[in-house]
């Protein structure tokens, strides 16, 4: 997600700066003895251009967050992570669940309470690969929803590691093609989910990490 956001802010720098550049000039005229003249409409029309390649990066980084499922496991885990740490709410991280999910999100929510909280101050977080329907369906331990296609909706998993403790959680995601990868169901990870979703070895997978 990081890297994202990282991606899209260093394509707008590298568009937006030369052009600003580029156009100084051309905007603000001065031609000795004469006094400074400002270009008004070149200025209009480079700051609208401007604000349209900001706004499509916007639109585009949005985007980008919902059409990977990969990206809305890391959110859902970095905002699990700050609400163990205090930096948000658990209203708060539910209503983040609830914005970014589907209907069916509201019923688990209901019966759902994120009461762990950590001491420490930091706190780490593993993500796992997608566990397609074909690994799921069937199989007990799973909730058996209707199967859109052959890689939708898919079961994820990750670790959260906190002061010497460990929990798995799992998500189930939905793509949609109005919204992307929705939420459709989240709660601690069963022994038989943790054995069928992959998750990275801990010594040599990648670690995220949130800090107070």
């Amino acid at each position: 997600m990081q890297a994202t956001l990282i991606f899209y802010i260093v394509v707008g720098v590298l568009t937006v700066v030369p052009l600003l550049l580029f156009n100084i000039n051309r905007v603000f005229v001065r031609k000795k003895p004469d006094p400074l003249k400002i270009n008004w409409v070149r200025g209009v029309v480079i700051l609208l251009l401007c604000a349209f390649i900001v706004f499509f990066l916007c639109s585009a980084y949005n985007a980008t967050l919902h059409e990977r499922y990969e990206i809305a496991l890391e959110r859902v885990a970095t905002a699990h992570a700050e609400l163990m740490l205090d930096k948000q709410t658990e209203d708060g991280f539910k209503q983040f669940l609830t914005d970014n999910g589907t209907e069916n999100i509201k019923a688990t929510l209901e019966t759902l309470s994120f009461d762990t909280k950590a001491s420490g101050n930091e706190v780490r977080f593993q993500l796992s690969m997608q566990c397609v329907p074909k690994y799921w369906e069937g199989v007990e331990g799973f909730e058996q929803v209707a199967v859109i296609d052959a890689e939708n909706p898919v079961y994820l998993m990750y670790l959260l590691e906190y002061d010497g403790a460990q929990e798995y959680y799992a998500v189930r995601l939905v793509n949609t093609e109005e919204q992307g990868w929705l939420f459709d169901w989240i709660g601690e990870a069963s022994e038989q989910q943790q054995k069928v979703i992959k998750m990275p070895t801990q010594k040599n997978g990648k670690w995220y990490s949130v800090t107070r």
